[in-house]
């Protein structure tokens, strides 16, 4: 009996040294041609027990959920697609399509070395039919170029919208109405009627994004993959120009929490959304806004493996140097190796081995040369 239970412990400790992943922009969706399919629910799911606890390894199932239809996300040059003069700067469209209908919505973005996914902004006809673009300013960087277990971002942009108001006046209030998955860092709003519209800005705030969760997810397929859980706490304010003069006034605040499944070689796996609310939703909310699952792709499986990197950079200093460089996709740390002469007969030795993308290095004889290789 004791045998049993030490090697159980020990290949338990193995899995989780193992498990915590890094996600890249490898593994996100960043080439014209890609695509997933992703079953979507908007039935108010139970998901107190299927969002999980912060930490790990722990193990999600979202194999069997309820669902109301499927979308599929397909990736777009951006420069050809009919919207590209209103987001200059984007590389990649991401097109939504609900599958079965003509319901359409676009996301904007590019994939930017050593900042991560850039978004300029969304297309979405349901969103506001006077002013359908909503148009990021500044962009955002909604998933860094790099995620492990442990990491938080933040991040702030607005945009110009309308609001439809029944020329009658009224009660009605505004209620907020989500664009989409993936599309869903936008946020529709609207009044009981729609005779005119009056201009409005949205600020949205990401108040903080945290890898917080790490673990294995069964998809609908019955493929385990492993995860990361991003938890993502988002505010909404809502200002309005009642008389057209520019000058916009705060009207509601809405918050929403939601919760990232990122895996490798395949991007956002599953997305939980909270009910927008007046105050921040708990980290653990008993009823989902929408729930979004994938459950096929072509996204290809790109090398895990660190790429090299392409800038080392020197600077003298006083009886030392310092080498710099920006760490590549993949590449965990870093070893410094050194000789006294070049040629096939050089003999490389180790200075250090690091996780920081910089080393200082004294100079103590008249010549060294050096190169650095990227660690898993």
């Amino acid at each position: 009996m004791k045998k049993t239970v030490t090697s159980l412990v020990v290949v338990v400790s193995a899995w989780v040294l193992q498990a915590q992943i890094t996600i890249t922009s490898v593994d996100m969706f960043n080439a014209p041609g890609q695509y997933y399919r992703a079953h979507v629910s908007t039935n108010a799911l139970d998901v107190a027990q299927l969002i999980g606890h912060a930490g790990g390894p722990q193990a999600w199932d979202f194999a069997n959920l309820p669902y109301d239809y499927d979308a599929r996300f397909d990736y777009l040059d951006a420069k050809q697609t009919d919207y590209a003069a209103l987001f200059p700067e984007a590389v990649l469209a991401e097109r939504k399509t609900i599958e079965g209908t003509n319901k359409v919505t676009w996301l904007f973005f590019s994939i930017q070395s050593g900042k991560g996914r850039v978004v300029y902004g969304f297309y979405d006809p349901d969103f506001s039919p006077d002013m359908p673009a909503g148009v990021f300013d500044p962009p955002m960087i909604d998933f860094p170029e790099r995620i492990k277990y442990g990491d938080s971002w933040s991040a702030a942009t607005e945009f110009l919208t309308t609001i439809g108001v029944p020329e009658t006046g009224g009660g009605g209030s505004i209620t907020p109405g989500f664009g989409g998955l993936n599309i869903g860092r936008s946020v529709g709003f609207a009044l009981e009627g729609e005779d005119f519209g009056i201009p409005a800005k949205v600020q949205y705030t990401v108040l903080e994004s945290k890898a917080d969760a790490y673990g294995f997810m069964t998809l609908p397929d019955r493929t385990f993959v492993e995860c990361l859980r991003v938890n993502e706490l988002s505010q909404y304010d809502i200002l309005i120009d009642f008389d057209f003069s520019g000058n916009y006034q705060k009207v509601e605040t809405y918050f929403v929490r939601t919760f990232y499944w990122l895996a490798k070689d395949r991007g956002i796996v599953a997305q939980i959304t909270s009910q927008p609310s007046a105050t921040p939703p708990p980290d653990t909310f008993a009823t989902a806004f929408n729930v979004m699952v994938q459950f096929e792709t072509n996204h290809p499986t790109g090398s895990h493996e660190p790429l090299p990197i392409t800038d080392l950079r020197i600077t003298p200093g006083r009886n030392q140097i310092m080498l710099h460089w920006t760490p590549p996709l993949n590449a965990n740390q870093f070893r410094v190796e050194w000789t006294e002469r070049l040629g096939p007969q050089a003999q490389w030795q180790t200075w250090t081995t690091t996780t920081n993308n910089f080393v200082i290095i004294p100079m103590d004889t008249p010549s060294k040369f050096f190169r650095v290789e990227s660690l898993p």
